[in-house]
């Protein structure tokens, strides 16, 4: 088995011409709109763009769904542990997904 060299940046995106690669945050927080303030915050400091954010209460928790392209493999994973120490009560779990570009393409587009 081989272990990457996570210091080193990879563009994967070479890998698979015509798909560029977006990143999911799911977070699961208590229903506290001061952390989900926060976590706004942090995004904004942080120079990324959300393409796309939903926000469902499920009794007494708050599930995030945040959908981000345009930043590497290493930032998504750096931006997870910046988020998990926002709140030590809530879970961060990243996603990391190859898309067609066309299908990329719509979608930043439908949230500019």
């Amino acid at each position: 088995m081989q272990h990457e060299d996570l210091s080193t940046p990879v563009n994967r995106s070479s890998w698979l011409p015509g798909y560029g690669l977006v990143h999911i945050f799911r977070l699961v927080s208590k229903v506290n709109l001061q952390t989900a303030s926060k976590v706004a915050a942090h995004l904004d400091r942080s120079n990324v763009r959300v393409n796309k954010w939903v926000i469902v209460r499920r009794g007494d928790r708050l599930d995030h769904k945040i959908v981000l392209n345009e930043i590497s493999e290493r930032n998504a994973r750096d931006l997870r542990n910046e988020l998990i120490a926002i709140d030590k009560d809530m879970s961060v779990r990243l996603e990391h997904l190859f898309l067609k570009e066309k299908i990329l393409d719509d979608m930043v587009a439908r949230h500019r």
